[in-house]
């Protein structure tokens, strides 16, 4: 796989063939286990509730397409059916905090992308 964007590519095909390169090389035992994980988890934190997403979902549960043009208003949009006052999401490695009248939005950008391998954000 060549992992750079081709001249005449655009970045949703380029993504496209680099998430199936990805899919081909996991060992097969791991495809269960990862479709057990939850799209969404729950918490309570200092009276709080937060909501915590991989990246936005529509009604069916899927996620949709990213957003290169993120607003306040579309975020409430999307997330007008929850009960919670944070919504922390990522997949977008843009740092994003948006505060709105119904709830509090944040992408604390690119998390996990580093230039050794060890995840930034982890403590040992």
């Amino acid at each position: 796989m060549n992992e750079h964007l081709e001249l005449n590519e655009s970045i949703d095909s380029f993504t496209r063939r680099y998430s199936q390169w990805i899919a081909s090389q996991l060992d097969k035992k791991f495809i269960l286990p990862l479709s057990n994980i939850p799209k969404k988890l729950y918490a309570e934190y200092n009276w709080k509730k937060l909501l915590f997403v991989h990246y936005h979902l529509n009604e069916k549960n899927q996620f949709v397409p990213i957003d290169q043009q993120l607003t306040i208003e579309k975020l409430d949009e999307l997330y007008k059916t929850f009960d919670v006052d944070v919504v922390c999401f990522g997949h977008h490695h843009i740092l994003h905090h948006f505060k709105s009248k119904e709830r509090l939005y944040i992408n604390p950008g690119a998390l996990g992308c580093y230039h050794k391998p060890l995840a930034p954000h982890t403590r040992f």
